[in-house]
């Protein structure tokens, strides 16, 4: 929605009239020259409507695979860089716990039981637990016990459930 919204915008601000005015977007820049376009016809709005904007035009940005760009825009709209998260996700903490306390056997034994730590999230904890296999075999008994304790395969359909 907001990038129908930024590119209404560009059209706004230059409209077919300056459209031979403006330089034209082609090439290896045309990426930030698209993107220059969108945000100058966003200047239109008042500022409090531009901070606001200035976020989604970041996830806008983001799409781009260009590290620089982004950087720039960053800097531009003065909007911070996004703490980086160094912390290990819980369901992948959690099964490996629960892999220090035994082998591959009790992993599988704990996760039938239901029992801590799988008396909690144990989808999630067995799926980071095929994950961390060693190889193929394991993980594919993991994935065979997660197919197991989710029951028989539901049949019905749409409403019949």
């Amino acid at each position: 929605m907001i990038v129908v919204v930024l590119i209404g915008l560009t059209l706004f601000e230059t409209g077919p009239a300056n459209a031979l005015d403006g330089q034209s977007c082609e090439g290896a820049e045309e990426t930030a020259c698209m993107l220059d376009a969108i945000w100058s016809a966003a200047s239109v709005l008042p500022s409090d409507k531009q901070t606001r904007l200035a976020r989604p035009f970041l996830e806008v940005v983001s799409m781009s695979r260009d590290v620089a760009l982004k950087r720039a825009w960053r800097s531009r709209l003065a909007v911070p860089e996004p703490r980086q998260t160094t912390d290990t996700p819980y369901a992948t903490e959690k099964a490996r716990m629960a892999l220090a306390e035994g082998d591959w056997d009790a992993f599988l034994r704990d996760a039938r039981s239901g029992g801590r730590p799988f008396n909690i999230g144990r989808p999630e904890i067995m799926a980071a637990g095929a994950r961390l296999a060693p190889n193929e075999t394991v993980r594919r008994r993991v994935i065979e016990t997660m197919y197991e304790l989710a029951g028989p395969r539901q049949r019905a359909s749409g409403l019949d459930r």
